[in-house]
């Protein structure tokens, strides 16, 4: 399917488990001008409208985010590169993907994901309860 917000979304049918299938895509993120991953719960007509308003809402919080996210990849850096984290944090970082469980939750559990630049690589999600980063997880 070809939306107007996300691009081309691949639909992702569950057989064993119909009402977790979803829709993939990889969206023009306007922010940073990269395509991310984003995965929308919805049947086969469409995505679930309150996935698209949540994914929808992000670009213009994305600094917000950002902050969010900071704190735990500086210590990722720390921990993993031995190295600082610079101001610009995407001279050594690529926002690769957002998710979400439940939009409608009282309290939001949602993931940023990045991946370094340069001659390490690490794959880092951030997954947050509301606005409280929880550890990142590491893929090397």
């Amino acid at each position: 399917m070809n939306d107007p917000d996300f691009g081309q979304l691949t639909y992702m049918y569950i057989s064993n488990n119909p009402a977790k299938s979803y829709w993939e895509a990889e969206w023009l993120f306007a922010p940073t001008g990269t395509s991310v991953s984003v995965a929308l719960n919805g049947d086969e007509t469409g995505p679930n409208a309150a996935f698209r308003d949540w994914y929808l809402g992000l670009p213009s919080k994305f600094n917000e985010l950002v902050m969010l996210a900071k704190p735990e990849l500086t210590k990722v850096f720390k921990k993993w590169l031995n190295q600082d984290i610079p101001e610009d944090l995407f001279k050594v970082v690529k926002l690769t993907g957002f998710g979400v469980e439940d939009p409608l939750a009282t309290t939001i559990d949602w993931e940023m994901s990045f991946e370094t630049i340069g001659e390490e690589w690490l794959g880092i999600t951030i997954p947050f309860h509301g606005a409280g980063a929880m550890e990142a997880t590491i893929d090397t």
